[in-house]
């Protein structure tokens, strides 16, 4: 639940911005939306989709999730995406429209070749997250602490 509002303000803050009509025309077709779209909608709801999990396990299988793994599976996630969505609004304020295949023609556009390296490492250390989420789901159901709380 925590992401999902630190995802919720920070795109309300943002939405001040896209509000903005005049704003809105220029950067309608630009990352500048996808960004704004990929955190508000994508991301809270998978921050939202994990506290479900977290919330739900112990009373299904009777066992607690290890909370130190889910502290790292947190911090991870939510640094990855913040650092994923974090340079797309610039592209998208310098104009990179969003329907093409190949920008090696853009010859302005030149400066962000190192940002889909950078993107693809951040991309690298989310999946890494969501295998210690995996790896904590898989450990818990098998070795966790006992729960007091059970679906009968």
């Amino acid at each position: 639940m925590v992401g999902a509002f630190v995802l919720l303000i920070g795109n309300l803050v943002n939405q001040v911005t896209i509000g903005n009509s005049t704003l809105d025309i220029q950067l309608h077709d630009t990352y500048f939306v996808i960004a704004h779209v990929h955190l508000m909608l994508y991301f809270a709801l998978l921050f939202l989709a994990f506290s479900a999990v977290y919330f739900v396990f112990p009373r299904i299988t009777g066992r607690m999730m290890n909370a130190p793994m889910g502290y790292i599976h947190f911090t991870l996630t939510l640094v990855s995406v913040y650092l994923l969505c974090w340079p797309v609004p610039y592209e998208g304020l310098a104009g990179m429209p969003r329907w093409y295949m190949d920008y090696s023609t853009w010859v302005s556009l030149d400066g962000f070749s190192g940002t889909n390296v950078f993107v693809a490492r951040v991309m690298m250390v989310l999946l890494g997250a969501q295998v210690v989420f995996v790896v904590n789901l898989v450990y818990s159901a098998v070795r966790g602490r006992k729960s007091s709380t059970r679906f009968e």
